[in-house]
């Protein structure tokens, strides 16, 4: 067990390769080096799981020397941790960042502000949709609701840091400031 572990430890003959080819002044690694690296941590943490599972049922050598159900916790976090890692990192591959980080400040703030701009009409199309089914046959009263949201959303006086919150919460908000009442399991679909 302990032998695995080292093996994946170690670094692999490709990285020292990469690296040599690269040369010194490229000292970050690919989004797929990092991807491979995540999935080694991950694949070393599940053997640690399985022997730390062994451990505790007595059929395998001994891990740890203490709680082995705080060691196995902690393993197991670390093994949700690297997966979402490489779940995060594959959505920004399949998503790269808007601005380069040599851009100017002023790319940096009109990228923040279409984010926001996004954010904001995201919550006032579900604000519609749930102001259409309470509205009935007077879509022009939706309209008014989404509006209204809209304009509510722009003011960060009202709901503060709008593009922080997440849609849910901002969508709740508005529902109960103009008496909606959202059905969320037909939101949810």
């Amino acid at each position: 067990m302990s032998s695995a572990i080292a093996t994946l430890s170690e670094p692999a003959a490709t990285d020292a390769q990469v690296w040599d080819a690269a040369g010194e002044g490229c000292a970050a690694a690919s989004a797929e080096r990092r991807l491979q690296r995540l999935d080694r941590l991950a694949e070393a943490g599940l053997e640690v799981i399985e022997a730390l599972t062994a451990q505790a049922k007595g059929a395998g050598p001994k891990v740890v020397d203490g709680d082995v159900a705080l060691a196995f916790s902690r393993v197991s976090r670390a093994v949700r941790m690297a997966v979402l890692l490489q779940h995060e990192l594959a959505q920004d591959a399949a998503d790269p960042p808007m601005i380069s980080p040599m851009a100017s400040p002023d790319a940096a703030l009109e990228a923040e502000a279409e984010r926001k701009t996004a954010h904001i009409g995201r919550v006032g199309r579900i604000v519609a949709r749930v102001a259409m089914d309470h509205c009935g046959k007077k879509p022009e009263r939706a309209a008014d609701y989404a509006y209204a949201a809209r304009e509510r959303l722009d003011d960060d006086d009202i709901y503060s840091l709008v593009a922080t919150r997440p849609v849910g919460e901002l969508v709740a908000m508005i529902c109960r400031d103009f008496g909606l009442q959202p059905d969320w399991d037909a939101l949810a679909q």
